[in-house]
Formats: C-alpha cells, sequence, structure tokens
C-alpha cells in the first residue's frame, strides 16, 4: 500500500488543504517533504495520514479527544486519503469527526468507509505496513523485555505512537538485538550493524556485550555501551533501531532480508539532532537502507530541504487567515544554500546574520537622513567602516541570486493566483 493523496478539510488548524503524492509520470512519490515554520501544521498533517491509515481498531488508541481534531467553530472535520494497494487498485478511506462525538462514536459512524481497510489489514497486514515518528522520539532506556513502548495496546497504534505521545518511547534496541543473537539470526543482525554504523555519525558497532547486556559501539573516546553514547546519538538510535525491529518483525518469514519491506514512513523532523553535514546525508542513506518504502518527513533544515528532487518539497504558509500548501518551483538539487533560504519556502529576506541585517538598516536610516546629529554621523562613520570591512568571498554572484529568486518568487506566484 502507498498514500496517492490526503485532503483535510477543517482538521485543526487546516480549513482546506490537499495534497497529492503523485509524481510526474502518474506514479507514487517515494519521497516527499514539508517545509514550514512552527505552528503551521506539519505534524498535524502527518498525524491525519497515520490516523486515517490505522484502521478502526487502532484509531481508538490514536483519537485521543475527538473534539480536539475539529476546527473551532466548525461543525466537524473530514480526513480522506487514496491508497494504491499492491495490485495496483486505488481505494478511498474517509474518516468524519464531530466536535460531541466520543471515541466509539467515530468509529461506528466510520465504520463503513473503513471496512475495506480493516478487512484489507486483517487479510495481509505486511502490505498495509505504516511507522511513524515523533519529533519527542527518545529512547526507552530499559532493555527489559517487559518494557512498554506506549500506552497503546494496538500493534498499529504503538508504530506511529511518538507521533501522539511525547512520552512514547521506541522499542528498547538493546533487548531485540540480544534476541536476534540468541535465536542465532545473523544475517538480520549483521543488517543492524551496518545500518547503525552507517546512520550514528562517526561512530561504529563493534558488538554484544552478552554479560552485561549492553550494545557496545566503537567511539572516537573508546568502546562504550549505547546507554552512554551522547543525547543526540541517543535519539538517532531510539528511532532508526525502533525502525529496524519493526521492519524486521513485519518481515515475518523474510526477516533476513528485513529492508526489502515495503510501506509507509512518517518522520517529523528528520534532521532532529543531526549535524549539517550529516543532515546532507541522511536522505540518501535512507533511500539506501529502505528502497521500498515511501517517505512522507517534515523538516526544518535547509540541508535536508536540499536533497529533494523536483516535485518533492512542498511548503505551507498562512495566507489571508488560512494554511495553504505549495509545491517549491524548481528542483531544490539545484540550488546553493543561500539560494534556498531566500526562497518562498523558508521566506528570509537575507542570508546574512541577524545582527548584520539590523546594521544594514540603521545605515540605510541615517544615510537618507537629512539632518544629522554630531552622534548620529559619528554613528553613521562607524557603521560605514564595519560594514565595508565584512568578508565578501563567496557572495560576488550574489546579484545575480537575488535575480534568479526574484523570477522564482514571481513564477511562484502568477502560478499561485492561477490555482485560485
Amino acid at each position: 500500500m502507498f498514500l496517492k493523496s490526503i485532503h483535510l478539510k477543517n482538521v485543526k488548524c487546516f480549513s482546506d488543504i490537499a495534497l497529492s503524492f503523485e509524481d510526474e509520470n502518474g506514479g507514487i512519490r517515494k519521497w516527499t517533504l514539508l517545509l514550514a515554520e512552527n505552528g503551521m501544521g506539519k505534524s498535524t498533517l502527518l498525524k491525519a495520514i497515520a490516523l486515517v491509515t490505522a484502521g478502526s481498531d487502532a484509531i481508538a488508541d490514536l483519537l485521543g479527544e475527538p473534539s480536539d481534531w475539529v476546527r473551532s467553530k466548525t461543525r466537524g472535520c473530514e480526513i480522506s486519503a487514496v491508497l494504491v494497494t499492491t495490485e495496483g487498485e486505488e481505494r478511498e478511506i474517509r474518516l468524519q469527526i464531530a466536535p460531541e462525538d466520543t471515541r466509539t462514536d467515530v468509529i461506528r459512524k466510520n465504520e463503513q468507509s473503513l471496512a475495506w481497510l480493516d478487512k484489507a489489514l486483517k487479510g495481509k497486514k505486511e502490505d498495509y505496513f505504516v511507522l511513524g515518528f515523533g519529533a519527542s522520539r527518545h529512547l526507552n532506556a530499559a532493555n527489559s523485555r517487559r518494557t512498554k513502548t506506549s500506552e497503546f495496546t494496538n500493534k498499529r497504534a504503538q508504530r506511529v505512537a511518538t507521533l501522539f505521545n511525547p512520552d512514547a518511547t521506541t522499542k528498547p534496541i538493546d533487548s531485540w538485538a540480544m534476541d536476534l543473537d540468541y535465536i542465532g539470526n545473523g544475517i538480520a543482525l549483521e543488517t543492524v550493524r551496518k545500518v547503525l554504523s552507517n546512520l550514528l555519525p562517526g561512530i561504529k558497532f563493534h558488538r554484544i556485550d552478552k554479560q552485561n547486556g549492553h550494545l557496545l559501539f566503537d567511539t572516537p573516546d573508546g568502546i562504550v555501551p549505547l546507554h552512554c553514547l551522547s543525547d543526540g546519538y541517543l535519539a538517532m538510535a531510539a528511532w532508526i533501531g525502533d525502525l529496524l525491529f519493526q521492519v524486521s518483525e513485519i518481515s515475518g518469514d523474510s526477516q533476513e532480508k528485513p529492508l526489502t519491506a515495503k510501506g509507509l514512513l512518517l518522520i517529523d523532523e528528520v534532521d532532529l539532532h543531526l549535524h549539517p553535514k550529516r543532515q546532507r546525508q541522511l536522505l540518501s542513506l535512507l533511500d539506501k537502507w529502505l528502497p521500498n518504502f515511501q517517505f512522507v518527513v517534515t523538516t526544518h533544515s535547509p540541508m535536508a530541504a536540499q536533497q529533494a528532487g523536483e516535485g518533492e518539497l512542498h511548503y505551507l504558509m498562512r495566507e489571508r487567515g488560512k494554511i495553504r500548501i505549495y509545491p517549491f518551483s524548481g528542483n531544490p538539487k539545484t540550488l546553493l544554500l543561500h539560494q534556498l533560504v531566500m526562497s518562498r519556502a523558508f521566506g528570509l529576506d537575507t542570508d546574512e546574520s541577524k545582527e548584520v541585517e539590523d546594521m544594514k538598516n540603521r545605515y540605510r536610516h541615517l544615510r537618507d537622513k537629512v539632518d544629522l546629529s554630531a552622534k548620529e554621523q559619528e554613528e553613521l562613520d562607524k557603521l560605514t567602516a564595519f560594514l565595508t570591512d565584512l568578508p565578501t568571498a563567496g557572495r560576488s554572484n550574489m546579484q545575480s541570486s537575488e535575480e534568479h529568486m526574484q523570477l522564482l518568487r514571481k513564477i511562484e506566484k502568477e502560478l499561485q493566483e492561477g490555482r485560485r
């Protein structure tokens, strides 16, 4: 199963918004990156996808308070999605919620709409695999098999738990990696080793310490157990380890090749805790290790956005009181970082520091003032000297870059006006 489109009407901050996941050839786009300022609904969009694809049993766990999904001062909301099955058939599912509904009401009133999905989930669970990670994802420090990963009881709800519950933890990687070693699944364990070594920057998976029940890593500071790694490494290990576990589990008889599994992967703030150097590599590494997944991810990072291909980057903006979604015009991979951050998607007018920008604005104000006091003239002289001495290396093409971005903005504006 893959996601072809999603449509939200009166859902939380959205009045009416739709996003297609089709590529230019009519197939399903593998990557979709969502970019926006805080509070624009990126996380809500991921949650809505997870909710509408979860099935009735999981909705009971994920829904929470139904009225929280309904946009203020409206009578109800609707989430609808078009799915493409492994057989190539298109199926539409809808989820309608009214402010006064209980969770039982929601499941009952949408029973007919969700009937096809519920039946499909019972018949071919591996074909309807959805996995999601929220921005608050963190490692379950305990390595006990009895440790719960979330308050959710449904398996499909647990796979997206961190999207909905900031206190939800991921599957303890120590525990299930040792299980693989115990049952002698060397191929799957080798996959774990390779993926962790590639996706955790600057360290390598060393071995399993069976006596103490730890995964050991080779770091620049020596061999250390997983729980002694930095918070950034632990956050990465949390969701990568959980992903490997979930993919291995859904693979069933194909556990020797767990990364050949197919599914939909939702990640909020995919670049979280990564150094910019590693952000530039993350998408290509995920693309390599999970070749059959469809990715829908959010990001604030220009380094991550720069890895998007043409048609893969979308951004949310609030206009006239409504949040709208737009595709990025052009191919982000062909732009320099300063061109990307100064595009409409990021909305910055300059790539300079805020301090320098303020100084230039102050300089222009004093320069254009008719009568300057002696103190103001002294300030203007100091600003002139400072700004004149600013480094200009690598900025010789700035004028042409600004003209290029102005042209992009003009084209985007014309396209948006044409769609209204």
